[in-house]
This record gives structure tokens, sequence and C-alpha cells, in this order.
């Protein structure tokens, strides 16, 4: 393999060696927030936006231009999120209707 292989490997193993309690962090971001950026790999962001892991999802793109592409994967979790609480309130609305 080639030297940068190897060395990302070995970062990776470290930081899942290390990984500690950041596993029982929840699923949602903890800041109920989400970064559509550049893939531009100078940019850092959770060093621009003050993030920590845990705090943002971080969607990264060619050009970071919000094409329907990147909208979509930024906010589908979110819209299907949406999508069960009001199908949940219609069925106790139509629980209470049927009482």
């Amino acid at each position: 393999m080639s030297k940068i292989v190897n060395e990302v490997l070995s970062a990776n193993a470290d930081y899942a060696a290390n990984f500690g309690e950041k596993g029982k962090l929840p699923m949602p971001p903890a800041r109920r927030f989400a970064i559509l950026t550049c893939m531009d790999a100078r940019l850092d962001p959770a060093k621009y936006a003050g993030l920590s892991e845990g705090d943002a999802h971080v969607i990264r793109n060619a050009g970071g231009r919000a094409s329907d592409d990147a909208i979509s994967s930024a906010c589908g979790k979110y819209e299907r999120e949406v999508q069960n609480r009001c199908k949940y309130a219609k069925r106790l609305r139509n629980l209470r209707n049927e009482q």
C-alpha cells in the first residue's frame, strides 16, 4: 500500500481505539444543525463553525452548491421525521374522534 493509505489507516485505527464515550452521542446532532459546504480539503467545517463531534451533520459536495441532490441529502432525514410526526398526530386525532 502507499504511504498515505498506511497513514490514513493508522490514524483511523487510533481514532477508533480512542473513540470511547463518543459512541454514546445521540444520532440527531446535539445542536440540531447541518452544514452544507464545499468539499475543498482546505476547509475544516468544525473549526470555522466552532463545532465538536456530535454537534452537527456536515455534508460536503463539489463546488459547495446547494443542488437539489445536496438539499435532499441534508433535508431528507428531517423531512421523514416531520412526516412521521404528522402521521402520529393524525392517528392521535383519529383515535380521539373515535371515542
